[in-house]
């Protein structure tokens, strides 16, 4: 999509950057060849999973950042008290627990987990005999070394406090993974798409966030949870992987948390990185989980005056921050609506242009469904409404009309399969379904429409998950093998053949 994404804006010089490192290793992906996450011309790109301990995937090297937070005993039993940096305040002879890798199955990796820390005391993993497996290869002081078999339940990290100096700077390296900041295995499967959307990281629905205070620092060592993962990892997953990142503001966040996560990108990203950027994500949802769009439609002002105004607001904040180092060309500002209703999505593009707010792309989810109550008959609407997107869903046209109007690009912020049991199917079809190769199918049918209708970039949601009630997923776990994963098999064959 180069020469498509930004030509709202003028091009600008490119300026060299200071590019800020953390001091872990990046482990940069190879350069990418010419087209990478590109199919057909139009950019594919995936939405993270929450980071959490109960989803399939470990994104960090470090198992402490996606631990649940400390407890004061086995699962949790109330929250420890910790200091401003996050680790535990403990007595001598006292413990704290962090739980990993829960109800997760035996997909966690096996190995050599490494733990590392400083002060006195102890550190060390714990878990029922039944549940998991868990032997010690080594320790001296500062340094364990345990050999981990997965079992039904993940485990704890344990840590006990000694008579001396206070135990700090805790780490549960995963198998093979010391001294890196993001696991291999997750960087080997995001690195293959052209954009990473983190509004799963930032927890942007429902968000609290208000100032630059509330925000979550990457020197924390847990960052599951509100506010969401540290912005700088989002940065830094991206320059790892050579993707552009599309990040999503709060919808509360005041102008000074917006102007300092603007900077904080410019200095943060490498050069050759486009950012994409939304307020907040489905302002038009208005279910208990989405409370932004609880306040973009509440209280005397219109939706149109009241998201327009904020969406508007902050496209000047970002363009103000990127146009004046020179970088207004690497900045995407983009305006979604609501795929379900061409009314909504006009409040929203024509709201933000009545405040003055400017922007490069328009879009909307590009879901498709299906029911049935059996595997065959699932699949074949799925097939069917993957080769006829958007169907007879006209309110998708308009959304694309309002882009062909602004003569911006039409981008999909959300796609993919959405069937749910039990409104659709049964918990068992859907199962089966998914695990199905026929799904392969369906999604390089899906690709190839999102294609044909004019879709600029297309971003699935999201990349590992449990087959629940939604399936969501494109694998089940992290380094699912490729021939039990139909969804993501269709997706990684699709770009490889560019």
């Amino acid at each position: 999509m180069t020469g498509k994404i930004g030509r709202k804006s003028c091009v600008l010089s490119v300026i060299v950057m200071v590019i800020l490192r953390p001091a872990l290793s990046l482990q940069a992906a190879e350069s990418p060849a010419d087209g990478k996450g590109r199919y057909r011309g139009m950019i594919v790109g995936m939405n993270t999973s929450w980071n959490t301990d109960w989803v399939p995937d470990f994104p960090f090297a470090d198992g402490v950042h996606d631990m649940r937070r400390w407890g004061k005993a086995h699962f949790q039993a109330g929250n420890a008290e910790v200091d401003a940096e996050g680790w535990p305040v403990l007595r001598p002879g006292k413990k704290a627990y962090g739980l990993m890798f829960w109800s997760i199955g035996p997909t966690y990796p096996a190995g050599e987990y490494v733990l590392t820390w400083q002060g006195s005391g102890d550190v060390s993993l714990s878990g029922q005999a039944s549940s998991v497996g868990l032997r010690a290869v080594s320790s001296q002081p500062g340094r364990k070394v345990v050999r981990v078999t997965p079992g039904n339940q993940g485990f704890h990290l344990v840590v006990q406090q000694g008579p001396g100096q206070r135990v700090t700077d805790i780490h549960c390296w995963l198998p093979g993974q010391e001294g890196r900041m993001f696991h291999a295995d997750y960087v080997a499967a995001m690195n293959r798409f052209g954009i990473i959307r983190f509004m799963n990281w930032g927890r942007v629905n429902s968000s609290e966030v208000v100032t630059w205070a509330d925000r979550r620092l990457p020197e924390e060592p847990i960052q599951i949870g509100r506010p969401g993962v540290a912005y700088e990892y989002m940065a830094w997953l991206a320059n790892t992987c050579q993707s552009d990142p599309w990040v999503c503001v709060p919808h509360l966040a005041d102008d000074d948390h917006i102007r300092r996560m603007a900077k904080l990108f410019l200095e943060e990203l490498d050069p050759g990185r486009k950012i994409y950027v939304e307020f907040s994500n489905e302002l038009w949802n208005t279910a208990p989980a989405f409370k932004q769009g609880q306040w973009a439609w509440s209280g005397p002002e219109t939706a149109r005056v009241k998201a327009g105004r904020a969406i508007a607001n902050n496209h000047k904040i970002w363009h103000e921050v990127w146009s004046q180092a020179g970088q207004r060309e690497r900045l995407v500002l983009c305006v979604m609506g609501q795929a379900g209703s061409g009314y909504v999505s006009r409040q929203f593009v024509y709201g933000t242009e009545e405040y003055g707010g400017p922007f490069d792309a328009i879009g909307c989810a590009g879901y498709f469904g299906s029911s049935g109550k059996t595997k065959g008959k699932l699949l074949e609407g799925m097939l069917k409404n993957a080769k006829s997107f958007p169907q007879s869903n006209l309110d998708v046209e308009e959304v694309k009309q309002l882009a062909d109007q602004f003569d911006v690009p039409f981008l999909v912020y959300e796609c993919g399969h959405h069937v749910e049991a039990p409104r659709q199917t049964t918990a068992e079809v859907l199962k089966q379904a998914m695990r199905d190769d026929q799904m392969e199918e369906v999604y390089r049918a899906a690709l190839d429409r999102y294609a044909e209708y004019g879709c600029d970039a297309v971003v699935f949601f999201d990349y590992a998950n449990r087959i629940d009630e939604r399936a969501f997923g494109h694998v089940e776990y992290q380094g699912q093998p490729l021939s039990e994963a139909p969804k993501m098999r269709a997706i990684v064959e699709a770009l490889n053949e560019n």
